[in-house]
């Protein structure tokens, strides 16, 4: 076996929890299993983190790579929270579930190691996949062994400096998250809890609305979204100070314009305090949100934060987040054949927090929300409301 390299700090961390981020797509076509086994042969080639192990926090290329070792056919793709119990473990750090359908369709669930990809170099895997099945004259040329996204990093903290970060930051926010949504069983402590997931897809005019605002407004999309979002909540709490945490991908904004195309992964948590005025439009909330995670980026702060996280300095359960989204922001493929093939694109991760956890992903004319909740602490029943709400409040904009 030959050593790729040893693992970073990040890497690490997801290393140790054993993270996973799950890809869901939709083939408008029937594949044999002879050509997903083709295609997964083509990535294995091409990315030489797929064509490894961990041992003791180091990358290492195994000697025996088999495609079908990564492929299961299965009936039907779970739901519910139930893929959580597709947990990778070290010698394999990705998996493919094919569960053909009736009406001609593939679904699909691609599950990645958090360690080798996020959401954007998981992307570029499922583009690799999708044109080995379309193109299997694909060149299978390798990639390079990829350095961490952390040596683009414009500052990493020292150990004195995350423990001193940890001490102020507990001294000012020591205090348990407060869930923006009824808690219905407060009484079930958390560890007891388990996640739901339930995707909503957003009605093409409710897309073009949030479009046409955004542009009109001057505001991102996401900002805009995320606004929305928020102004779903409940009308009991009128003005409220709320910690959003938001998922930065580091890659887009650090490599500037580079390609992402090599899997590692890049996000780096963001919290942040907005005023919340249910009286305000949601623009307004939107420029608030985007300032104060410009800030939040542009500071040492969000260094510190996530390295104070990994080494268990600053604990996660004491950020004060209220709402937590992760936006994998507007998806286009670059090979119009496997645009034209993926009709369904969204994805999720399993992080239980005790607040809404939703990840959303723009492909083609529909926005695609995942909302994961811890329960019996926020029903399903509650989700529900929620999202009706967020559709109320889109007809509005």
């Amino acid at each position: 076996m030959e050593v790729l390299r040893q693992a970073s700090p990040l890497e690490r961390a997801y290393i140790d929890g054993n993270v996973a981020i799950y890809f869901y797509f939709t083939l408008d076509d029937h594949f044999k299993q002879k050509a997903f086994e083709h295609a997964v042969a083509i990535v294995l080639r091409r990315h030489p983190f797929l064509r490894s192990a961990l041992n003791d926090d180091v990358f290492i290329e195994k000697d025996v790579i088999s495609p079908t070792d990564h492929i299961t056919q299965i009936v039907e793709l779970p739901t519910n929270g139930e893929q959580f119990s597709y947990a990778l473990d070290s010698s394999s750090l990705f998996h493919l579930y094919v569960a053909p359908q009736e009406d001609l369709s593939t679904d699909c669930l691609l599950v990645l190691h958090h360690a080798i990809a996020d959401v954007t170099s998981g992307i570029a895997l499922i583009e690799d996949l999708v044109r080995g099945l379309v193109s299997p004259e694909i060149p299978q040329t390798s990639l390079p062994v990829h350095t961490s996204i952390e040596t683009f990093f414009p500052y990493c903290p020292t150990q004195p400096e995350i423990e001193s970060y940890a001490s102020s930051f507990h001294n000012s926010r020591a205090y348990p998250a407060t869930c923006v949504l009824p808690v219905t069983e407060p009484a079930v402590p958390f560890e007891q809890t388990s996640l739901i997931e339930k995707e909503v897809v957003l009605r093409k005019d409710l897309f073009d609305r949030l479009k046409t605002a955004a542009k009109k407004n001057k505001v991102s999309r996401h900002a805009l979204l995320t606004s929305i979002l928020l102004h779903a909540i409940p009308d009991h709490i009128e003005r409220t100070s709320v910690c959003v945490g938001t998922v930065v991908d580091m890659k887009r904004r650090l490599l500037e314009g580079r390609s992402c195309r090599d899997l590692f992964s890049g996000p780096l948590i963001s919290t942040s305090f907005i005023d919340l005025n249910g009286q305000d439009p949601a623009w307004t909330t939107a420029e608030k949100y985007a300032g104060a995670l410009a800030a939040k980026i542009e500071s040492p702060d969000i260094y510190r934060e996530n390295y104070g996280i990994i080494s268990e300095k600053v604990n996660l359960f004491l950020l004060g987040v209220s709402f937590f989204i992760s936006d994998a922001g507007t998806i286009r493929f670059s090979n119009a054949a496997v645009q034209e093939l993926v009709t369904h694109l969204s994805f999720s991760s399993p992080l239980r927090l005790n607040c809404p956890y939703i990840m959303t992903t723009t492909y083609g004319n529909t926005v695609t929300l995942r909302i994961g909740h811890p329960t019996p602490w926020i029903s399903e029943k509650t989700i529900d409301q929620y999202i009706n709400r967020i559709s109320e409040n889109l007809n509005q904009i």
